[in-house]
């Protein structure tokens, strides 16, 4: 699938989001993700699909987004580096606000995040604003983070805040994240610091 008509809606969406555009930066088996319950969500997300998606279809692939960003969520939570490598496409993008764009195909995505994980411990309950079906293969689902982080240096304890939206690709009938972008909502100052 040509992904460049999927990024000018993207740009749209993120628009819409709130988010900004100014940079885009062995299988996992596919029960593994899909056991996933999500009940903690505080809001499953308005669903949205073209003329090309029936309800029904679109229904079914927002949940399995769900799933498999709940999943993804765990890993971040276990802060399970290898586990979230393989969730990712080969050439997607991850974008993280003043850092270099990372892939898996120019080796950042894994030091991101152990760098990321090596900083902080988060703790955090996703909650979905949107899921875009634009086909059976492919989503954009935005949503609000909201947590704290624990830096573990120094033991200070922050709100953490993001907006984030994430492209989705379904490949040989697994869901993989294509590009993956967020920012800070405010900047939240430090709740308490650990002794």
């Amino acid at each position: 699938m040509n992904i460049q008509p999927l990024l000018s809606i993207v740009k749209k969406t993120v628009v819409i989001a709130g988010l900004g555009f100014a940079s885009i930066s062995p299988a996992l088996a596919a029960n593994d993700y899909q056991a996933i319950n999500t009940p903690h969500y505080l809001q499953m997300g308005k669903v949205l699909h073209g003329d090309e998606v029936s309800d029904q279809t679109a229904q079914v692939v927002a949940q399995e987004a769900r799933n498999f960003l709940g999943y993804y969520h765990q890993l971040l939570l276990k802060q399970d580096v290898d586990g979230i490598a393989k969730i990712w496409t080969q050439d997607g993008l991850l974008m993280m606000p003043t850092w270099a764009v990372a892939s898996k195909s120019n080796g950042l995505l894994q030091k991101d995040y152990t760098a990321v994980f090596n900083a902080i411990t988060i703790d955090s309950s996703p909650e979905f604003m949107q899921i875009n079906v634009l086909t059976p293969t492919h989503v954009i689902v935005t949503l609000n983070a909201i947590g704290i982080e624990t830096v573990k240096k120094t033991g200070e304890r922050h709100l953490d805040p993001n907006r984030e939206i994430f492209i989705l690709a379904k490949i040989n009938g697994e869901w993989k994240i294509q590009y993956y972008m967020f920012n800070q909502r405010v900047e939240e100052p430090m709740i308490n610091k650990s002794k």
